[in-house]
């Protein structure tokens, strides 16, 4: 009873490889270009926005991301308030510290999912496992911290990404927005 849409991260699938680093995107911040951090939340937004077009209950509608795509899931939620919720899976804020700089500043919380996960009035999981060499499950600690109620934090033991271990917190937490 569930309806899905998938879509791949820029640089993915189709579209060319995008190689960049958080120096080239500050360097695109400055000269006034979009970066590819809100780029991709937006691309997030608009593929929500074609679900529209289709008889799904927008209500019951959440987004689900892994790694970096969990990073611009929250980022999304944090913006569109009518997504009903969202699994994050083995991801997390970046954990940037404050500079000296005004304009890095804010640069930094543009692209830091931490910046957008307290603007989420809707239910939140967490999935992480307690072994990720690729984003620490301190960081996603640090990020769940910071998410409003109703929330819950899941530690599995899996490598980094999706693992079928996860099924059944995904499922629990599907049903209790039916």
């Amino acid at each position: 009873g569930w309806a899905s849409l998938a879509l791949d991260e820029r640089g993915n699938g189709e579209t060319r490889p995008t190689q960049t680093t958080q120096e080239k995107e500050f360097q695109k911040f400055t000269q006034g270009k979009e970066v590819l951090e809100a780029e991709t939340a937006l691309d997030v937004l608009k593929s929500y926005d074609v679900l529209k077009n289709f008889p799904v209950n927008r209500e019951k509608t959440i987004l689900i991301g892994e790694s970096m795509g969990g990073r611009y899931a929250l980022m999304a939620a944090g913006i569109d308030e009518s997504i009903s919720g969202a699994t994050i899976i083995s991801s997390a804020g970046y954990d940037l510290p404050q500079t000296p700089d005004a304009k890095q500043n804010t640069f930094i919380k543009i692209i830091d999912p931490d910046t957008y996960v307290a603007q989420i009035k809707k239910p939140i999981l967490f999935i992480h496992s307690n072994t990720d060499t690729v984003i620490p499950i301190n960081l996603a600690r640090n990020t769940f911290a910071l998410a409003n109620e109703p929330k819950k934090f899941v530690e599995v033991n899996c490598p980094h990404g999706y693992c079928s271990e996860m099924n059944l917190h995904i499922t629990e937490f599907l049903n209790t927005l039916r």
